[in-house]
């Protein structure tokens, strides 16, 4: 189970069946993210996109503190699936979770209705880097935050964004940027 750590929601649990490929950002780096957060902004009224979204805790987490929406994506029907579920659950109805390829999604749609995206794309995979670029080369509003999550073996460029903040532990990385 997965408790979510701060806001309305928590305490509360999401029940996910865990396999190899989900792997939830753990407490430790969803804390971070948002005391690191709320010296830049308020929640209320933020649209979030949560690519890669899993479990879909970091979206959730959002939501706890008052996101007003979260779209979240991810490939896995089965865990959409217990995310739907669990919204319903929880009453957030504002909320979209969708089922297909994060980086078609990112192509073609217009991303700047979007406050803050998060993605946490397979660590063993190149979905980081590819996801770097397309957003590197769309036509971004200034001042939206990506947050994503990688291996801290990771090496990123980083043209077109300022790093507000950057934490790693273990073999994980965690990393907040500015489009400029």
């Amino acid at each position: 189970m997965i408790k979510i750590t701060g806001g309305k929601y928590r305490g509360r649990n999401l029940k996910f069946t865990l396999n190899k490929e989900l792997r939830p950002t753990t407490s430790f780096f969803r804390q971070w993210i948002f005391n690191v957060l709320q010296n830049h902004l308020n929640y209320d009224d933020l649209i979030i996109l949560d690519l890669f979204s899993g479990s879909g805790v970091v979206g959730i987490e959002f939501l706890s503190r008052g996101a007003s929406k979260v779209t979240f994506i991810d490939q896995d029907r089965n865990t959409n699936l217990m995310l739907s579920q669990f919204l319903k659950e929880i009453g957030e109805t504002s909320s979209k979770v969708l089922t297909g390829d994060v980086l078609k999604f990112i192509e073609t749609n217009d991303l700047n209705d979007f406050n803050i995206i998060f993605f946490d794309p397979p660590y063993k995979t190149d979905f980081l880097y590819q996801v770097l670029e397309i957003l590197n080369k769309k036509n971004l509003k200034s001042g939206m935050l990506l947050i994503f999550e990688t291996s801290a073996k990771s090496e990123i460029d980083f043209t077109g964004f300022k790093v507000l903040k950057e934490k790693s532990s273990g073999t994980t990385k965690m990393v907040i940027l500015e489009k400029l």
